[in-house]
This record gives structure tokens, C-alpha cells and sequence, in this order.
């Protein structure tokens, strides 16, 4: 009896602790241009794992060019002080991963990217965008500075966006609470056996 117990609540415990937690989806920030630069494009902002990794994609820009990026406090066109700098924009792209940052923590409405022409000119900006509140980010991208996303974008966008999976192999919470109640009849029979059995 008291090996069955013990299988029991193995089982139970190596469920929870084999679920990991639920994955955050990627955040696009459109880049809209600034300063009549015709510089434009996206950033995609990704957890992973315990950092926090920029991808920036930028179209206009004069090949060979080097711009240095930022994510700044505030919001376009005119953001504030540098939170966390990027690797600069060459060729038009940019890959940061910024350790221990967590995606959320930029996703509160109070923060935007913000491109500049060079290091020697960095009071001219080039491009800009505003990463969105959580809400919003969850909803659809993040709107262009300089342009609001048509209604009727912003409501296909959100019904169209797929919902959170479970990562493979991993057991829905359904799942979980059945086999937790499972667990639970389980022990509550092994315990009524043993109780009879000491009765007889």
C-alpha cells in the first residue's frame, strides 16, 4: 500500500514540475521614418528565455551605413532618456539579445525604439516607434509612429491571431486538473484500503 501511495504522488509531483510556463509571443514594433529620413521598417522583440532578444529590420538606408538604436523611455517622435542600448544598424539590420530582460518589462505603454542618423549626429532621428502596452501587444502590433492602424485592421489582426499552445509534450491544464483529481481519488482509495485492512 504505501509503495502505491508513494508512486502516486511521484506521478503527481513530476507533472507539475515537467510543465513549463507559458511562452510569450514575439511583439512587432513598426519603425515609421522620421525626419523625412525614408527610413522605415520593424522591430521584433522576443523573450528568450530569461533575455530579451531585438531583431531590427530597416529599409532605406544607405548601404554600409551604420546608425546607432536604441530603446528609450517615452514615446515617439520624441523619446526620452536611453534604457537599454542596441547593437547599431548595419546594412539595414540589427540583432541585440539583452541579458536578463524580461519582454514585459518594456511593454508598458512607456517605451519606444528609436533609430538615429550616426554616432556623430545622434540628435537626428530616422526612424521611431512605439512598443505597445501589454494589452495592445497581445491584441495586434504596435502602430507606426506618424499613422494610426485602420479599425478595421486592428479588429482582423486581433481576431486572427492565434492563441498560446501548450509547448509539445506538455499537458494542457485541463489535463493537468483531471489528472491532479485523478491523483487525488487515488490516494483517497489507497488510504480507505489501508483503513479496512487494519478494521479486518
Amino acid at each position: 500500500m504505501r509503495l502505491s501511495l508513494l508512486v502516486l504522488l511521484i506521478a503527481g509531483l513530476s507533472l507539475f514540475a515537467a510543465t513549463p510556463a507559458s511562452a510569450q509571443s514575439p511583439v512587432t514594433v513598426n519603425l515609421a521614418a522620421q525626419n523625412a529620413s525614408g527610413v522605415s521598417g520593424t522591430a521584433v522583440l522576443t523573450q528568450v528565455g530569461n533575455d530579451l532578444r531585438v531583431v531590427i529590420d530597416l529599409s532605406g538606408t544607405t548601404a554600409g551605413s551604420s546608425h546607432p538604436v536604441h530603446i528609450h523611455s517615452g514615446a515617439c517622435p520624441k523619446p526620452g532618456d536611453v534604457v537599454h542600448g542596441l547593437t547599431a544598424v548595419v546594412d539595414g539590420t540589427s540583432t541585440t539579445l539583452i541579458a536578463g530582460v524580461m519582454l514585459d518589462s518594456v511593454l508598458d505603454g512607456d517605451h519606444a525604439i528609436n533609430a538615429h542618423e550616426s554616432a556623430t549626429n545622434s540628435s537626428n532621428y530616422i526612424s521611431c516607434g512605439n512598443i505597445p502596452a501589454r494589452a495592445m501587444a497581445d491584441a495586434t502590433t504596435a502602430p507606426a509612429a506618424t499613422a494610426m492602424a485602420e479599425p478595421t485592421a486592428m479588429a482582423t489582426a486581433a481576431t486572427t491571431q492565434p492563441a498560446t499552445l501548450p509547448k509539445t509534450g506538455a499537458p494542457a491544464p485541463q489535463l493537468q486538473w483531471l489528472l491532479l483529481a485523478a491523483l487525488a481519488i487515488g490516494i483517497g482509495l489507497v488510504a480507505r484500503q489501508r483503513t479496512t485492512a487494519r478494521a479486518s
